[in-house]
């Protein structure tokens, strides 16, 4: 019987094939990251993105943290078609969303909705040691989509 929280959450493997999607992203990752506002600003931040497996080895968590920017985790559930639930948590701005995963070709894309706004969230050009996560809001129903948010991660 496990004695603590971190017993009960944390799992050292996969329990099951189907959480390769993103089971290839379970480590530590360094983040170079920039915001760009609607106007043109763009603010760059650095940080730190953790992913692993829990509950048994059935999911995966992540931990987000940029300084004075961003604190969040996000729990992957795969669903039975190849789709996964995404659930995204950041008490910083108290929100949280559900999103859908799937993968695109060689990227995962992740989409949703945040108030009036489509979100679209993708992992790009994915290596071993680096891959690349993109930001995207639409506010014209998904038609077009502005790019909010790049990070380039590295494996620590």
């Amino acid at each position: 019987m496990p004695h603590a929280l971190s017993d009960l959450l944390l799992a050292t493997a996969p329990a099951q094939r189907d959480l390769e999607l993103f089971g290839r992203f379970v480590g530590a990752w360094t983040v170079d990251g920039t915001d760009f506002a609607v106007g043109g600003t763009e603010t760059r931040y650095r940080g730190r993105w953790d992913f692993g497996y829990i509950l048994g080895g059935r999911a995966i968590q992540d931990v987000l943290y940029c300084e004075g920017l961003e604190h969040g985790t996000t729990v992957r559930i795969p669903r039975d078609d190849g789709s996964w639930d995404v659930v995204w948590v950041t008490p910083v701005h108290r929100t949280v969303l559900h999103l859908i995963g799937r993968p695109e070709g060689e990227r995962v894309v992740v989409t949703g909705a945040k108030g009036d706004r489509q979100v679209r969230w993708s992992f790009d050009d994915i290596t071993q040691d680096a891959f690349i996560w993109r930001g995207e809001q639409s506010s014209d129903g998904g038609d077009t989509f502005r790019l909010a948010e790049e990070m380039r991660l590295s494996r620590v």
